[in-house]
């Protein structure tokens, strides 16, 4: 479906999605680095971020409890919480605490996401899911290649206040997205929830396995790469060069999957996708400095929406035929396994960077970063009827 044949449900879940990843893209790797410079401890930034995983599972499980509530609900919550993150953050400034920033980030990531995915589910149809995502991740990559600019320019120049400015302008745009959420299709919860891990669906469990070992991929790379960046160059705008040149890599990847990628090829694509994402992480076995840093960001950029793309459509399209009766329960037992991936790749590193030598991190990192492969191969064999459901396009 072209996106001139969506509906406006569809559209505007497409610009708040646009306009989340903006607010989050200004200040998301800044925050990492906020709290890195206060505490010098790359133990406390993987704490923070080890509590987010914790929380977003925990809200999942409880909004799935709920009855009667609109599915928008829970999106526009989970954008004021992180609204008001950012508001704490801007005034307790240099006394904000890694640990209550870690619990409502995830609490307000929790809200979010439960909400987008449910929404996602009902309100965009089987067929333009490979085109909706497509859309999603090339327009939000190119979100994130703007914003990181204008931080890293911004707090560079402006030193201190130039972190009260950034912070602010993802509060702007926050609120500009929980004014579009208003516009959306009110979907509400009919069905009483029923207790998860019951599903008997054959390719269900296959999915939540393929989850638990992306999760363990995901969990220490969300902010290790920024952090060996910013200590790299020591400058918030080499930050954002590098995290804007890998959106735009990202961005153009997206968008010719999107266009050129068949579901017959879904397999390869996932294959190569993610043997050259996580080949690219072998490069910190020999150095570390900024030109392998920039190497690994640039390959990883390039290849892993051969991988994200097929891996989403997928789990949709199970949950699709498996039953939409329970589509909650299959979102929060998708979200819960995914993050204990995450959260053991967080506990992990703590272990490995308290316990052993430096020069055991890179073998750590290929480690981790080879789970992808594994998730490849287990799902891989996945059957459901793509075939058909192509062909009727």
């Amino acid at each position: 479906m072209a996106y001139r044949e969506w509906t406006k449900s569809m559209r505007m879940l497409l610009w708040i999605g646009v306009l989340f990843t903006m607010a989050s893209a200004l200040s998301s790797a800044f925050v990492n680095v906020f709290l890195w410079k206060q505490t010098k401890s790359l133990v406390m930034l993987a704490i923070f971020n080890g509590l987010q995983y914790t929380m977003m599972p925990i809200v999942f499980f409880v909004s799935s409890r709920l009855y009667r509530i609109r599915r928008e609900s829970y999106l526009r919550f989970g954008i004021f919480l992180h609204a008001l993150f950012y508001g704490l953050v801007l005034w307790t400034g240099n006394r904000a605490n890694p640990y209550w920033m870690g619990i409502l980030l995830g609490m307000g990531a929790g809200f979010y996401w439960y909400g987008y995915n449910l929404l996602s589910l009902r309100l965009t149809e089987s067929r333009a899911r490979g085109e909706f995502g497509s859309w999603s991740g090339m327009l939000g990559s190119l979100a994130t290649m703007v914003a990181p600019l204008v931080s890293g320019f911004t707090i560079a120049s402006i030193n201190a206040l130039g972190y009260s400015i950034i912070f602010s302008l993802s509060l702007g745009f926050f609120a500009s997205a929980f004014l579009v959420s208003q516009r959306l299709e009110s979907i509400e919860e009919t069905e009483l929830p029923v207790p998860i891990f019951r599903r008997q669906h054959p390719n269900w469990n296959r999915v939540l396995l393929g989850n638990f070992f992306q999760g363990i991929r995901e969990g220490v790379f969300v902010f290790f790469a920024a952090i060996m960046i910013m200590i790299a160059t020591g400058s918030e705008w080499g930050l954002g060069k590098y995290t804007s040149i890998n959106a735009l890599l990202s961005s153009l990847s997206f968008f010719a999957v999107g266009k050129l990628l068949r579901w017959h090829r879904y397999n390869e694509s996932m294959l190569i996708g993610s043997f050259l994402s996580s080949g690219a992480i072998a490069l910190f076995l020999f150095e570390q400095d900024y030109k392998t840093i920039t190497l690994y960001g640039i390959i990883t950029s390039i290849f892993s929406p051969l991988f994200l793309v097929p891996f989403g459509a997928r789990i949709y399209h199970v949950i699709d035929e498996a039953h939409e009766r329970y589509e909650r329960e299959y979102i929060v037992e998708r979200e819960i396994v995914l993050n204990a991936g995450r959260v053991l790749s967080i506990a992990s590193f703590i272990s490995t960077y308290r316990f052993l030598s430096e020069e055991w991190i890179p073998p750590y990192l290929l480690l981790i970063g080879s789970m992808q492969i594994l998730a490849v191969l287990i799902l891989r064999n996945v059957g459901f009827r793509l075939k058909k459901m192509w062909e009727d396009a």
